[in-house]
This record gives structure tokens, sequence and C-alpha cells, in this order.
């Protein structure tokens, strides 16, 4: 039963994830304080260095493993993502070490494939 209302909250917060990015100004986020951080039009900007990807990281790991502490959508994603190895984590039984490798081979995976997508 844990596993299953673990799936439930991983699906509430990838919809909380698609309305904020693709939904945002018919959403509740919209009427949130703090723009900077809820609308993905204005919030991307903040891993970044005065707002510019040409200065390089805001600050150490603000555009990789703290990039959820820049906006919401990745901090819907981050707790999403957590709540999903919390998922496997109960229906396979706990196991220490499935709390350092999935994580680590979801990372290896996720910039793998962006360094090998990009122009």
């Amino acid at each position: 039963m844990i596993s299953i209302s673990l799936w439930f909250l991983a699906s509430i917060l990838n919809g909380a994830m698609d309305s904020n990015f693709n939904m945002f100004s018919s959403s509740v986020f919209s009427t949130f304080k703090n723009q900077n951080f809820w609308n993905p039009s204005l919030s991307w900007v903040n891993k970044w260095k005065d707002g510019d990807r040409a200065n390089g990281e805001r600050f150490f790991g603000s555009s990789t493993f703290l990039v959820w502490t820049t906006d919401s959508w990745h901090l819907f994603k981050m707790i999403f993502l957590a709540v999903l190895l919390g998922c496997i984590m109960t229906y396979e039984g706990f196991n220490w070490y499935h709390a350092i490798i999935y994580p680590i081979v979801w990372m290896i995976g996720f910039e793998g494939t962006i360094r090998l997508l990009k122009k």
C-alpha cells in the first residue's frame, strides 16, 4: 500500500510539473508571489550568474545537482524523483544501496543524454 501511495504522489507531482510548465498562465502558480521562482518563463535564468548562461553558474551546482533550488519546475522534479525512489525502495524492500545507486544511475543517464543531444 505504501508503494502505490507513493506512485500516486509521484503522478500528482508530475501533473504539477506539467501544469507549471505547459499552462502556467491558467494555473494556480501564476497567482503565487515570487514569480521569479514560479514562472518558467522567468525562472530558467535563476541558475545563471546575472541571468546569463555565458556568465556561468550562479552558484556551485546551480545548473546540475542543485538546480532544484533555482525554480519550481526543478523542485517538483526533484521531489518527484525522490518519491519514485521511495516507491522502488518500498516495493523491492529497503536496501541502503538503492538510495545511492539509483540516483547515480539516473544522473549518468540524464546528463549523458543531454550532452549527447546538445547541438
